[in-house]
Parts: structure tokens; C-alpha cells; sequence
């Protein structure tokens, strides 16, 4: 589904703080694919490691209830995600693998992330989201300015209406991707290295 973007048509949705949300129907779903862009001042290195320090996500991550390693390493890993969903809906969880690639030629790093089949056992307090995909996207920009898309497609599962599942698919990346950019500004990410990461010259 994401892969297709040649043939998409995004619409804009929100603007905020240098933040675009586009928005995509997906053909035969009833829940749409979100998109987010920007552009920051950060390295590489840094928005790798805050997309990937995977027991401090919910820290900034909103309606992240928990996440937890599964199994892997620094460049391909599976997590187990707990998500908060508001009342009267059950809360979801999901086993996503993610891996990190970067382009030797332009530097830009892609983190691709899809679901994985119940390798964790189901359990009766969250009702489990069978279907993710999507990217991060970190494309120097020169200047030490790196533009950041970030795209997912999600599959609810269980009961909640595709138009309300929509709804939180604007709000939560954003005020997830305004909390990321904070994040990167403290010491935690600001001086990180990745071995696997080029950063431009």
C-alpha cells in the first residue's frame, strides 16, 4: 500500500509548527494512510536514535503505552507495542519489525517497519493489530538541515470505525513528531553515533 506513492494522491490536511499531514484513502480499507513531513536541523545518527531506542519511546511516542525488544539488533530488531486507544475501545498491541538501510550514494536513511505474525501470545486486555507498514524517511537537506518523512498505514483491527481510527491518525503523529523534535534537542540524542550511519560532509 505505501509503496504505491507514484500513483497517490495526498491530500493536505494540517499544517502545524512546520509540520504538513497529508492524508490517502487506501483502495478497499476503510483506514487511510497518513503521511508526515518536515525539515530539521539534527544528524542522521540522532533521528535514527530516537526512532530506535525502543524502551524510551513512549516517553515522547503519544498514546504509547509500552514497547518492548523482542529480538534483533541495531539494524533490524522486533518490538512488542502496547497503544493507548481511547474509551470505549480496547487498547492494541502489535509485533513490528523494523530494519535501518542507508543509500551510499545520497546518505538518506529509510526505516522501514511492517507487522509480523504473533510470535508474542495474544493476550485478552489488548486486541492485536494485524496490519502496519510504513517509513521514516531522513534525506539531507545540506546546511545540516535533514528533511523527515515520516508514512504508516494501519489496519485497527477489532472495533473501531475506520472514520475514528482516521481522526487519531492526524493528531497522534503529530503531537508524537513535535514531541521527537524536542526530544532530539536534549543530550540523550544530540551527540549520538551510529557505526552503521554516514553523516554528510
Amino acid at each position: 500500500m505505501t509503496a504505491q506513492n507514484a500513483q497517490r494522491t495526498w491530500k493536505l490536511v494540517k499544517e502545524d509548527g512546520g509540520i504538513k499531514v497529508f492524508q490517502s484513502p487506501v483502495q478497499g480499507s476503510n483506514y487511510d494512510d497518513y503521511k508526515l513531513e518536515t525539515t530539521l536541523d539534527a544528524t542522521l545518527a540522532a533521528l535514527v536514535a530516537v526512532n530506535s531506542d525502543v524502551s524510551y519511546m513512549p516517553n515522547w511516542m503519544d498514546s504509547m503505552e509500552a514497547n518492548s525488544l523482542v529480538s534483533g539488533d541495531e539494524q533490524r530488531y522486533i518490538t512488542h507495542t502496547k497503544t493507548k486507544v481511547p474509551w470505549p475501545a480496547k487498547n492494541r498491541d502489535a509485533i513490528v519489525e523494523t530494519w535501518i538501510e542507508q543509500n551510499p550514494q545520497t546518505l538518506e536513511v529509510t526505516m522501514t517497519f511492517h507487522s509480523r505474525d504473533n510470535i508474542v501470545p495474544i493476550s485478552k486486555d489488548y486486541e492485536r493489530v494485524n496490519l502496519i507498514e510504513g517509513t521514516w524517511t531522513f534525506t539531507p537537506q545540506g546546511a545540516g538541515k535533514v528533511r523527515v518523512v515520516y508514512q504508516n498505514h494501519a489496519e485497527a483491527g477489532g472495533k473501531i470505525p475506520g472514520w475514528i481510527a482516521n481522526m487519531f491518525g492526524v493528531d497522534v503523529p503529530l503531537k508524537s513528531m513535535k514531541n521527537m523534535i524536542k526530544e532530539l534537542k536534549k543530550d540523550r540524542y544530540r551527540n549520538v553515533k551510529k557505526a552503521f550511519i554516514q553523516e554528510p560532509v
